[in-house]
């Protein structure tokens, strides 16, 4: 399997992790037989949501932005597999909508094998302690005359009178024995014990106030919302609709809440829903910004440049983005965009903004406007810090956060022992962006840097850094190219004394190009895209 060559020990430590927790949760959803209704849907169905508690539980690490960046800051980061967050968060989706499907298939088909006809039973059309001692319970009925005074006591108003003289002596003599929080009986449910009135007036309710209903409706709407994430989630519908995606992924939000109605122990859910819930809250104030002065700059064209007066509490550090909208604009998306680390006259951060798009359009027609702000967080460039040596492979507008990356070295923030940044780029204009910093950058580390440009079109690379190239003591660490890279040869020239770690952003297909080549010299590589 291809996919499992491209993870490291601590990656594959735990994904093996995983594995054991998802067996042992098969394990203890499988050896289940409460009674003689318990069949093989009804064990599948236990394996799938003993399974599903794990992944749901796992599924929200990629909204744990701030968690996330705090923990960027240690090297105790490198042995988590944070940096693969978003490929994690895709393949527990596919996880999860198998075993939902699962789930829900084999719990249906195990209420049509009941006594009881099937939609009285989903939608809970008898109270839920009469409804159990007809089918899961029945064999545990001393006598069926007990069914019938329990469904009188409840019609009659739950007298606690009456509970007490013939309800209470019945449930203890067909129910409390398992049904119990100190029951150590085979079959005992301690989680769910009938010892006192309320306890019992509990499961006393039908229709939509039972807790059949509540937990097989809510399945079923959890269901019905994960299949629409999942479905406009896949590639090829991400790629056309990308609005429509980020709009309906935020039904997980709902999807959390409806957890908490469904899964009857709370304890495998109720942490993680409040650490989303604390996420949520410090995205939508802690670490919003609203009403940001911004001067558009159009001076590069076909690109616009922002100058954003950030507020102090947003550090614009290597390796982080941010959100931005204006209320000003039709589009009222976020939109992610690097911070460079490089700032104007004023001290304003200068954001990179390439003209693909109705937004970036848009926005172009405006000399200043308002922009609301959020993050700043941690990208997959902030884990550069823990490097010691970088290849850094960019593609076109992909430069952005490297040249953050940059800026943190020359500012002596970080002080890797080599690096060697590649461009592939089409656009010769774009090299005016880099012309400062990598001037300062040669003068000071001199040949601990190597920069490799390939330009795809015919274009004339700049006077200035054909003028630096040609200098005899820059001959062998700036090379100027024309067409695309061989980055099996770029990789094997390259004189590092210890493995690099690859910094890739840019078009998929370079992206994936580097990787390869980088996989068979054996070098980790870690992408960004957004």
């Amino acid at each position: 399997m291809r996919w499992i060559q491209t993870l490291n020990i601590f990656s594959l430590v735990w994904l093996l992790c995983l594995i054991a927790g998802l067996t042992y949760q098969a394990y203890l959803g499988w050896y289940y037989e409460s009674n003689e209704t318990t069949n093989i849907y009804l064990q599948l169905g236990r394996v799938a949501a003993y399974c599903l508690l794990v992944l749901m539980a796992l599924f929200w690490l990629p909204v744990m932005r701030n968690s996330l960046t705090w923990l960027s800051q240690f090297k105790i980061s490198q042995l988590l597999p944070i940096r693969r967050v978003k490929s994690l968060h895709k393949w527990l989706g596919h996880l999860l909508m198998i075993f939902a499907l699962l789930h829900g298939s084999q719990y249906l088909l195990y209420f049509d094998t009941l006594e009881e006809d099937f939609v009285p039973v989903l939608v809970g059309s008898e109270p839920d302690l009469v409804r159990s001692m007809k089918t899961t319970m029945y064999e545990f009925v001393s006598e069926d005359e007990s069914i019938d005074l329990v469904a009188q006591w409840i019609a009659q108003g739950r007298s606690r009178s009456l509970y007490e003289t013939d309800i209470a002596p019945l449930m203890t003599e067909d129910c409390t024995k398992c049904h119990s929080k100190d029951s150590t009986m085979t079959y005992a449910i301690n989680d769910l014990p009938l010892q006192t009135y309320d306890e019992v007036v509990s499961l006393s309710y039908s229709g939509w106030l039972s807790r059949q209903f509540r937990i097989n409706m809510s399945g079923l709407l959890m269901f019905a919302l994960f299949s629409l994430i999942w479905f406009t989630s896949l590639m090829w519908f991400r790629r056309k609709n990308y609005r429509a995606f980020r709009h309906i992924h935020r039904l997980g939000y709902l999807i959390a809440i409806l957890s908490l109605l469904h899964v009857p122990r709370l304890e495998w859910l109720l942490a993680p829903c409040l650490v989303l819930f604390a996420e949520l809250t410090i995205n939508r104030s802690l670490r919003r910004y609203r009403q940001v002065a911004c001067e558009v700059d159009q001076s590069l064209p076909g690109f616009v440049l922002l100058h954003l007066a950030l507020p102090p509490h947003i550090n614009n550090q290597a390796g982080h983005y941010v959100q931005l909208k204006s209320r000003q604009l039709v589009d009222q998306d976020w939109h992610d965009f690097s911070l460079t680390g490089m700032t104007d006259p004023q001290g304003r951060a200068i954001i990179k903004v390439q003209r693909v798009g109705r937004w970036t359009n848009e926005l172009a027609q405006h000399g200043e406007l308002m922009m609301d702000v959020r993050g700043a967080w941690a990208s997959p460039m902030a884990y550069a810090k823990h490097k010691q040596h970088w290849l850094l492979v960019a593609g076109g507008i992909g430069i952005t956060p490297i040249i953050s990356l940059l800026y943190a070295w020359l500012a002596g923030t970080k002080q890797p022992q080599k690096i060697t940044l590649i461009w592939v780029l089409r656009e010769a204009k774009l090299l005016a962006w880099i012309e400062p910093m990598l001037c300062k950058l040669m003068q000071r580390f001199g040949t601990q840097i190597t920069v490799e440009c390939y330009l795809t079109s015919s274009q004339a690379y700049p006077a200035w850094l054909q003028t630096l190239a040609q200098e005899s003591k820059w001959q062998d660490h700036i090379l100027l190219s024309h067409g695309r890279p061989d980055f099996d040869a770029v990789c094997t020239r390259q004189g590092f004394v210890r493995k690099p770690t690859i910094f890739t952003c840019g078009p998929e297909p370079m992206m994936a190009a580097a990787k390869k080549a980088g996989k068979r010299q054996g070098w980790k590589t870690i992408c960004e895209q957004f």
